[in-house]
């Protein structure tokens, strides 16, 4: 693996990292832990993924970029991005919203005293989530889910951002090449 790949895919992942983890703090600042906002890193995560996939084509192979090469770079952008996550997920949960987990365990509460169950099932299901909610946890599943949406999202967006080399031209460029070098 190339580690001009490597630097690559991280400077277009850092495009992705750095808006997710700024809304998060919006997000828990603003007390909408939980709403539908969230879902907005998402479209961070992919249109930095194809923007980056889109430049590494035209950049560093020349315009054409086959499925497997364009799914090898967003498996790389998704470990930069899971491992940057879950470093910050560490970070927000052990210093800045030490609180985190507790808002979290109070929305769970709110919604399944809304959902009228009853408060025996309330406590057993809170005390097996606060089994979860530790920042060495949540690191965990921060990498696990990254790597798993990356691998998803770098599946789909490979099949459009890969170019194929036309078969005629790459029967031209060799004839070229042997034209041009006779032996």
């Amino acid at each position: 693996m190339s580690q001009n790949r490597a630097m690559h895919s991280l400077v277009f992942c850092l495009l992705a990292v750095i808006p997710a983890m700024i809304l998060g703090a919006l997000t828990y600042m603003t007390g909408m832990v939980g709403s539908p906002l969230n879902y907005l890193s998402y479209a961070f995560l992919i249109g930095a993924l194809v923007f980056g996939q889109l430049h590494w084509r035209k950049s560093a192979q020349g315009g054409y970029m086959t499925y497997g090469h364009a799914f090898v770079y967003g498996l790389l952008f998704s470990v930069w991005y899971s491992l940057i996550i879950a470093l910050w997920t560490y970070i927000f949960m052990t210093f800045i919203a030490t609180d985190f987990a507790d808002q979290i365990m109070e929305m769970s509460r709110q919604q399944m005293e809304a959902d009228n169950l009853p408060e025996d099932q309330i406590d057993m299901a809170l005390s097996i989530t606060s089994k979860f909610m530790t920042p060495g946890i949540m690191v965990f599943f921060a990498i696990l889910g990254g790597l798993l949406l990356g691998t998803i999202f770098s599946l789909i967006t490979s099949a459009f951002t890969k170019k194929d080399r036309n078969p005629f031209d790459q029967m031209q460029d060799q004839m070229q090449q042997q034209y041009n070098n006779p032996k």
